[in-house]
């Protein structure tokens, strides 16, 4: 891949998935407006996977373009909002996560390197986890610094949107673990 340099990128696209989960997604998109832009314009898409609990409404007023995808994969639901990206870069980021203020500034950083097409982080579990967060949490290296990796969790990942192009997107015959496949 050749080098993305950070004066280029002049929009983030976010794609958020998010099925009956108002509360948390209230939550997430007051991180993203918590972060640091360092100039850049940021495009938010929540993608509802038919939600019945007002996701939707809360997404718009918080200034996100809402699309409904209900009954599709998450994979065709992240595909179907990034094909709508105005970005250079497109950060999937999953309705229960919130992001830490310096964490666009740090993926930029990481994707601006040659041959770099995505950057993320470990997602730490919240406060008052699930089974399934916790179990997750346990499982999840904490590296210090930053390192090549195999695999980059599809819910907190920065994607180049021509790499996320010419590979194709996320295959959208999986049920899950479309993010090992896709990094």
């Amino acid at each position: 891949m050749a080098n993305l340099p950070h004066e280029r990128v002049n929009c983030v696209t976010f794609v958020i998935p998010v099925r009956d989960d108002a509360t948390r997604l209230q939550q997430c998109l007051s991180s993203l407006q918590a972060l640091n832009l360092d100039g850049l314009s940021k495009e938010v898409i929540v993608a509802d996977n038919g939600s019945s609990d007002g996701s939707g409404e809360i997404a718009r007023q918080a200034g996100a373009r809402v699309i409904s995808l209900p009954k599709l994969t998450v994979a065709q639901v992240r595909n179907r909002a990034a094909a709508l990206a105005r970005g250079q870069l497109i950060a999937f980021v999953d309705a229960d996560h919130l992001l830490d203020p310096q964490w666009l500034a740090c993926g930029i950083s990481a994707i601006s390197e040659p041959g770099v097409g995505a950057a993320g982080a470990p997602c730490k579990a919240p406060q008052q986890p699930t089974w399934v967060q916790r179990t997750y949490d346990r499982l999840r290296a904490r590296p210090s610094v930053r390192s090549d990796v195999e695999w980059l969790g599809s819910g907190n990942i920065l994607v180049r949107r021509d790499a996320f192009i010419a590979l194709g997107g996320f295959d959208e015959n999986l049920q899950s673990c479309e993010d090992v496949d896709f990094c």
